[in-house]
């Protein structure tokens, strides 16, 4: 015994977008004002990876600071390490300040040794040149 099932839709005179549905007008409202909030997972990985510096007797948030500057200067990251810290790299549009400065710093070009001059000996410079040893790359200053 088989059986044929057969349905027609009618095709809706217009599209139907899903992203429509999700707008961010159609959510609850927050009282009128616009709240900013910070994403509090990255701010907990800055603090740990200053404080994981400072422990090394570096300046961590110098490091840290320097490493979002000159990874805004790199537009192209290959292999999933790369992108990995590219995106841990990236700060959020409402993160402090000086993150932020440091992103837009790099996008300009800044030199950002001269910008951070008490970031020496990094424990991300390390990382960045050991990727780079391996990949037969020049480094990008």
């Amino acid at each position: 015994m088989t059986y044929n099932l057969q349905f027609q839709y009618g095709v809706p005179p217009e599209p139907i977008y899903w992203w429509d549905k999700w707008d961010r007008r159609n959510f609850a409202s927050n009282g009128g004002t616009d709240i900013l909030h910070t994403d509090e997972a990255q701010e907990f990985l800055y603090a740990f990876a200053e404080q994981l510096m400072d422990r090394r007797q570096q300046n961590g948030r110098q490091c840290l600071l320097k490493a979002i500057c000159e990874n805004a200067q790199i537009h192209v990251h290959q292999g999933l390490y790369s992108e990995l810290l590219h995106r841990f790299l990236r700060p959020h549009y409402n993160m402090d300040a000086a993150y932020v400065d440091a992103w837009h710093m790099g996008q300009k070009g800044v030199d950002c040794q001269t910008s951070y001059p008490k970031a020496t000996n990094c424990l991300l410079d390390q990382h960045t040149h050991v990727q780079e040893d391996l990949m037969g790359q020049t480094s990008v200053k």
